[in-house]
């Protein structure tokens, strides 16, 4: 179990490690159930730029949806179900 735990590490740093602060706040407002407009008014920027992130998330957490993406995101625990984004260990 503890070589299952170390790669489930691994995998979140590297995951967090390929997201920008602009997408780990979007995937935060993913995961409080924000819609693309909603996100786009809070962040103040463009649903069109939201919408950029979100196929960013997408494919950097290899994912088809964005439900999929929040569900991985609270798997790796760099999403809490709360939808709060952790603070970044250095």
């Amino acid at each position: 179990w503890q070589r299952a735990r170390r790669h489930h590490e691994r995998e979140r740093q590297t995951v967090l490690d390929s997201l920008t602060p602009r997408e780990l706040q979007v995937l935060g407002l993913l995961s409080d159930g924000a819609i693309t407009t909603a996100i786009a008014a809070k962040l103040y920027i463009s649903p069109v730029t939201v919408k950029t992130h979100i196929r960013s998330l997408l494919a950097k957490l290899d994912v088809h949806s964005q439900l999929q993406a929040v569900a991985r995101a609270q798997t790796l625990g760099i999403v809490p179900s709360s939808g709060v984004v952790p603070a970044q260990s250095d």
